[in-house]
């Protein structure tokens, strides 16, 4: 597979935005997308969650603003607009939830990752919720790593012993707050809702590439609330190894994670994941949450990038630069 290529294309009967061009095709495409009748639940589903439920290859998926998924066998989806749900809602959940549904059930493998790039190598930032993941890979295309992905990271799998190729498909989103953090610009609001604040923003540099080797993951970590073991102002860099690794990407870097075990099947996925832990660099990278030195701590993982690019990586605590 050329490395400009993406693993399928995607005929959908909406705008899916500028990111995901290069997966848009409007005939003979791979997938199919098209407004239509969407059922509110699957008669005797073999796994299901509050929003989700899963039988003989069809998934469906419930938002909480009123967009309704089926996707089928990895080639058609059908969606519906419920409760006053906009355009806007939909391109959000397709490129998150659905599309992560629709490659698990193509046998490609969803990660919750932001990423940047350098040349062909990817470098993708992981973590739990509100870890600065999307402000992060912004402020770094201000350092010299143009921005690649957000939110939905694709893995090809296939190959994993000899690389790990991996795909981008939606545009930047930050928090208010984090703009001028970031060093980015605002594109506009990410849903018409003053519930959602999320907006659209456009890094310093973007990869011009849709594909790339996954080289390296930082997980992002927080000194817990209350410690004081050392200095607030410090980091601590780590290097993972073994089962430090698997246990990582299980529980930070699975997107949809309760619906791609379901779609993809526990032992096929703890494969993959034992695959992509053996061929991947894997840091941890604790910071403080104070927002006067997230500056700090974004230098200190482009310092480590690089760091990894020369193989001089060291783990060590320390005051952020």
């Amino acid at each position: 597979m050329a490395a400009q290529q993406v693993p399928f294309t995607i005929d959908a009967d909406f705008d899916l935005g500028e990111a995901a061009a290069p997966w848009s095709r409007a005939h003979g495409a791979d997938v199919v997308v098209r407004r239509g009748t969407v059922p509110s639940s699957l008669p005797r589903p073999e796994s299901r969650g509050v929003a989700w439920q899963h039988a003989a290859g069809r998934t469906l998926i419930l938002t909480p603003c009123g967009v309704r998924f089926l996707v089928e066998g990895g080639s058609t989806m059908r969606y519906a607009l419920d409760g006053g749900a906009s355009p806007a809602d939909l391109r959000l959940f397709f490129l998150g939830t659905a599309l992560s549904v629709l490659t698990a059930q193509r046998g490609l493998l969803p990660l919750k990752a932001s990423a940047v790039a350098d040349g062909e190598d990817v470098h993708a930032l992981i973590g739990m919720p509100a870890r600065g993941k999307s402000a992060s890979a912004a402020a770094l295309a201000a350092r010299g790593y143009p921005f690649f992905a957000d939110d939905l990271l694709i893995l090809d799998p296939e190959g994993l012993d000899t690389e790990a190729r991996c795909y981008r498909c939606d545009d930047l989103k930050v928090w208010p707050k984090a703009l001028a953090l970031a060093d980015c610009e605002e594109r506009g609001p990410v849903r018409g809702t003053s519930k959602y604040r999320k907006l659209y923003a456009m890094p310093r540099q973007r990869a011009a590439r849709v594909s790339g080797r996954l080289r390296t993951v930082v997980y992002l970590a927080s000194f817990k609330r209350g410690d004081t073991s050392g200095d607030r102002h410090s980091t601590h860099l780590e290097r993972l190894s073994g089962s430090e690794k698997v246990e990582a990407v299980v529980r930070a870097a699975i997107h949809s994670r309760p619906i791609t075990i379901a779609v993809v099947g526990r032992l096929p996925l703890f494969q993959w994941v034992m695959a992509l832990s053996r061929r991947m660099e894997m840091l941890r990278f604790t910071r403080s949450e104070i927002p006067t030195v997230f500056g700090a701590g974004v230098n200190r993982i482009a310092a480590l990038l690089s760091a990894t690019e020369s193989g001089a990586v060291q783990t060590c605590k320390g005051a952020a630069p």
